[in-house]
């Protein structure tokens, strides 16, 4: 098993580090760390956003809804591009990459306000933005990539520009790990390196590494 190519299991329990924002409160009453959460601020003009439980079950018409988001908010100009997938437990995700064009500087809150795209009231984002330390062509070529995998290249959109040269970079991070000895030094050097990629696919990470090092414990 190649440790950078493992299954990718549904997002909907996406982790909730610093920068994975849910841009819809849950049910529950909201306690101090809730209040917290809403008053961060999104300040950069990529995000990479993750709808679930949505009520448009077509493709197409989840993108006319995006589109007509963005309109709406003046954000015409803005470029996206994602896949849609199926829930193993029944209903629909969309994954979106969105760069806004310019650089945003809102409250979770008026996030939300933006983008959401249906009025179902069970529709949910998750709103990733850049970890400080990892770079935008690195985080962007991560979630090009993970559409990609998700939705086998069968994706909407505009892909941005990724060159040859990032996409070389991008995969010695993977070399990198994989020649890392043991489970706990993969792990570290995922850390280090892919931030993003083991916050986003946490179980599948864990479950490659488990695989990889079965007779370590």
């Amino acid at each position: 098993m190649t440790f950078g190519r493992f299954h990718l299991e549904s997002t909907s329990d996406l982790s909730q580090s610093h920068s994975v924002v849910p841009a819809r409160p849950s049910s529950h009453t909201s306690g101090p760390s809730d209040k917290k959460k809403h008053s961060q601020k999104i300040h950069c003009r990529w995000i990479f956003l993750t709808y679930t439980d949505s009520s448009f079950e077509q493709e197409d018409d989840f993108v006319n809804g995006f589109r007509a988001m963005l309109e709406r908010n003046s954000l015409a100009s803005s470029t996206f591009f994602g896949c849609r997938e199926d829930h193993t437990e029944g209903g629909v995700l969309y994954h979106v990459l969105l760069h806004l064009g310019k650089q945003v500087n809102w409250k979770v809150s008026t996030a939300h306000r933006y983008l959401v795209v249906s009025d179902n009231p069970h529709e949910s984002i998750n709103i990733i933005t850049r970890y400080p330390e990892v770079k935008y062509p690195d985080f962007i070529h991560s979630h090009v990539e993970y559409c990609e995998q998700v939705a086998l290249d069968d994706c909407f959109g505009i892909c941005p520009n990724i060159s040859a040269a990032q996409v070389a970079r991008y995969t010695r991070k993977w070399v990198e790990v994989g020649q890392q000895p043991t489970k706990a030094a993969k792990r570290v050097k995922l850390i280090e390196l892919l931030p993003h990629e083991y916050d986003r696919d946490f179980d599948s990470i864990e479950s490659a590494l488990d695989y990889e090092h079965r007779r370590e414990d």
